[in-house]
């Protein structure tokens, strides 16, 4: 299945050529990984010009919108506006049809990109634990090569957070909620009993999304366990300074702060740099959640202060919620249709 993926996306993506033409450097060794890294940041350019594009058609649709709302409130308009009115409208549904069909690409590019980046995050784990288990064997025999050894680890590491970064999407839910009173008849109740159904679907397809991202963090964490019994501290560079951080969770932080306010390190191997902070920082607010998403039926918010087990925590207390409510609208909208039933006989 994700191989069928892998093809689809190669053939959505005219990246097929770039096999040999990768554009930076590499933590990795692997020809398959360097491929699928050129290709998704292909695929990641072309859903920037596409948003950029939606947003560009969201203008030009708010002020066409605005002048025709201008034109129809005038009191005695004259022939002349009688005619623009007519081509602002024709105008608008064409835009309105050309903003379905850029929502339709956006969503199939990003649903042809989310299996390639699992597969890619597969085959980055798979790699840095064999380079671990090379270390550790070659560590036991000579330990005068430590730094080159630390320095490619923590790239390889970083590089993955790049790539999980590049896609990760927040999580969302919209709910809405519905009244039954006594007055209704029982066409009314059905249809209410399909809305707790649809309901109850979001929250379904919410829970699934939550159980991705629990089974990605978990395998973080274990891979983050694994590489801190090799490193005892993670060094990011930049061309200015030099930082030290522990591998485990640090409250103190020294800052980076530019020009223009935002923090900057430069490439280890010619990834893309990354805000100077612990492996475990980066991947709390970069992989999972955009800063202070809030989780909807907890309520609950992860910060970047949050630790991986937090995070882990707030994931499974959400999930929870989200099934203990799938299964809640699921009763009520069975109870609305035995009700809608019995009405129905009794109206007879």
């Amino acid at each position: 299945m994700k191989l069928c993926w892998i093809i689809v996306f190669c053939t959505v993506f005219p990246v097929c050529r770039l096999y040999a033409q990768v554009d930076y450097a590499s933590a990795f060794d692997s020809d398959s990984i360097a491929f699928l890294e050129t290709a998704l940041r292909r695929s990641k350019e072309q859903l920037a010009v596409l948003i950029r594009s939606r947003h560009q058609l969201d203008a030009q649709y708010d002020s066409m919108t605005s002048a025709i709302q201008a034109l129809k409130t005038q009191n005695d308009p004259g022939f002349l506006d009688k005619i623009k009115l007519k081509n602002l409208l024709k105008e608008s549904e064409e835009l309105s049809q050309r903003l379905v069909k850029i929502d339709q690409r956006i969503a199939l590019q990003r649903e042809t990109s989310t299996p390639v980046v699992e597969r890619l995050l597969t085959m980055m784990e798979e790699q840095i634990r064999r380079y671990l288990s090379m270390v550790g064997k070659s560590r036991q025999l000579d330990r005068s090569s430590k730094q080159p050894e630390e320095e490619r680890l923590q790239a390889m590491l970083f590089e993955k957070i790049e790539y999980q970064s590049l896609f990760a999407e927040p999580l969302s839910l919209q709910l809405a909620s519905v009244k039954v009173n006594l007055t209704d008849d029982p066409e009314l109740i059905l249809l209410k009993a399909d809305f707790l159904k649809d309901q109850e679907d979001k929250l379904v397809r919410y829970t699934h999304d939550l159980d991705a991202k629990i089974t990605r963090l978990q395998s973080e964490m274990e891979l983050r366990d694994e590489a801190s019994k090799f490193l005892d501290d993670i060094y990011i560079f930049d061309k200015n300074r030099e930082f030290k951080f522990s591998s485990r969770q640090s409250t103190d932080r020294p800052s980076t702060e530019t020009d223009e306010g935002t923090s900057t390190v430069g490439p280890l191997t010619g990834a893309i740099g990354f805000s100077p902070r612990t492996y475990s920082e980066t991947l709390a607010d970069n992989t999972l959640l955009v800063n202070n998403n809030a989780l909807v039926l907890s309520d609950l918010k992860v910060t970047p202060n949050d630790d991986l087990r937090s995070i882990l925590y707030k994931l499974k207390l959400e999930r929870q919620l989200a099934r203990n409510q799938a299964s809640r609208y699921s009763r009520m909208a069975r109870d609305l249709y035995e009700l809608a039933k019995r009405r129905t006989r009794n109206d007879r």
